[in-house]
């Protein structure tokens, strides 16, 4: 199966649209979004609208959780807040409800995706060693989300 991954799309539809050409190019059987889908771009809507048409998984960002959850906004900059909030007054109530449901991992086609430093059982935070020891033995495939690749590669089959 050929995957491909993208990140921190951040409402930027023409860079989206971009991408998604180019992954059309490279027969890929199926599409996963480490998340930030929203934030700092101007077509959030339009982002999370494209990504359900296309029928990509998703997992939840900071920036999504931001949206959702204003005091998840407290680690962020001053601009970004700006973007999130000026975010959370566009969406529609769909697309509001699009982020609620994204979660924090998942777990199909033998690939992990989660939310970089994020305890999918419970939301919190964990040490970047408990996120490698976390994703470490669940798939041949690992990718955690938001900005900082983990890990990402194969293991071999014993």
């Amino acid at each position: 199966m050929r995957i491909a991954i993208i990140s921190d799309i951040h409402a930027n539809l023409e860079a989206l649209r971009k991408a998604l050409k180019i992954i059309d190019t490279k027969n890929v059987d199926h599409l996963y979004c480490l998340g930030d889908v929203v934030g700092y771009g101007a077509d959030p809507n339009e982002c999370i609208a494209l990504l359900r048409e296309r029928g990509v998984s998703c997992i939840i960002g900071n920036h999504d959780k931001a949206v959702l959850n204003p005091d998840a906004a407290a680690d962020l900059n001053r601009f970004a807040r700006q973007a999130i909030e000026w975010t959370a007054r566009q969406l529609t109530a769909e697309h509001l409800e699009f982020l609620a449901q994204l979660p924090y991992i998942i777990v199909e086609h033998n690939c992990t995706c989660m939310l970089r430093r994020i305890n999918p059982k419970n939301g919190t935070t964990l040490s970047p060693h408990m996120t490698r020891r976390k994703i470490s033995n669940s798939s041949q495939l690992r990718y955690a989300g938001s900005g900082t690749l983990i890990e990402a590669g194969c293991i071999a089959k014993t």
